[in-house]
């Protein structure tokens, strides 16, 4: 892929100086640093040196490219990109999900330990009304 950049002013298209952002500068490396600015045909003329600079930086960096850059090649890009995301997405749910299972597990184990110890609890206060009532009855 190559950027071309359009709106800029004199001093930028006659320097090739862009300050890019973080962002763009992103872009740019992930392009290769492969960019021209576009000349503005209102403030260049198309046969002046600027122009044909710029023109020639873009056929320079066109016949650089191992493949040409089709809409084809474009749109499978795409599409493989999609994918990915899609599979990046399904992962996340899935990882979600373990994490909602291991939480409602230790929720239930934590509720059922719960219910043992009060179990325990009522069946030793019974134990201990049995005997206390059998030591009447003896007595």
């Amino acid at each position: 892929m190559i950027l071309a950049f359009s709106k800029c002013n004199k001093k930028q298209t006659i320097g090739n100086d862009l300050k890019f952002n973080e962002k763009l500068q992103q872009l740019v490396r992930e392009t290769g640093d492969r960019w021209v600015i576009s000349p503005d045909p209102e403030k260049f003329d198309p046969d002046s040196n600027t122009f044909m600079q710029q023109t020639d930086r873009l056929k320079y960096l066109i016949a650089g490219m191992k493949m040409p850059y089709t809409i084809a090649l474009f749109n499978r890009i795409q599409i493989a990109r999609e994918t990915e995301l899609a599979r990046q997405h399904e992962e996340r749910e899935r990882e979600e999900q373990r994490i909602e299972q291991a939480r409602t597990q230790k929720l239930r184990e934590e509720a059922e330990a719960a219910l043992r110890k009060q179990l325990e609890e009522e069946n030793a206060h019974s134990k201990e009304e049995l005997r206390r009532t059998e030591n009447t009855r003896l007595q």
